[in-house]
């Protein structure tokens, strides 16, 4: 039987015939985490400066910023929400947000640890997000 990852028995994932210890497999994958509080700060220096981005573009006067600003009116999300949320728009390009990043000195290998920017085929780093609305994630320990 085929299940969501792959052939399994008995819901245990199986490659060739024999099982797949994935808990075994993770525990050997290098941590994304952050390490030390320095990488932290600079991971979330990198999630504001983008989160500032998109905001900037939702309040533009371009005719996507007006059609993502008619959506939310459309939705009834009021002014107070779209600031008190962090909301903001990821222009259509390819490049927007990547190009604007570099601009303050970012380099390709941050866009994707920030998980901003995506590997393309070419091996170019263009936007992850394009032509959504986006809303500002804060982490649990940001909460606290």
């Amino acid at each position: 039987m085929t299940g969501p990852i792959g052939p399994n028995v008995n819901g245990v994932p199986v490659a060739n015939g024999a099982p797949i210890d994935v808990v075994a497999i993770l525990a050997q994958a290098p941590s994304a985490e952050p390490t030390s509080s320095a990488d932290v700060e600079a991971l979330a220096r990198r999630h504001a400066d983008a989160a500032a981005f998109y905001a900037a573009q939702l309040a533009g006067d371009s005719p996507d910023a007006a059609r993502a600003a008619a959506l939310l009116a459309t939705r009834a999300v009021p002014a107070a929400a779209v600031t008190g949320y962090q909301l903001g728009y990821a222009p259509p390009g390819w490049t927007a947000l990547t190009d604007h990043l570099r601009a303050r000195g970012y380099t390709d290998a941050q866009l994707l640890d920030a998980g901003v920017g995506l590997r393309t085929r070419r091996d170019t780093v263009v936007d992850r997000f394009r032509d959504r609305l986006s809303r500002a994630q804060a982490s649990s320990s940001a909460r606290e």
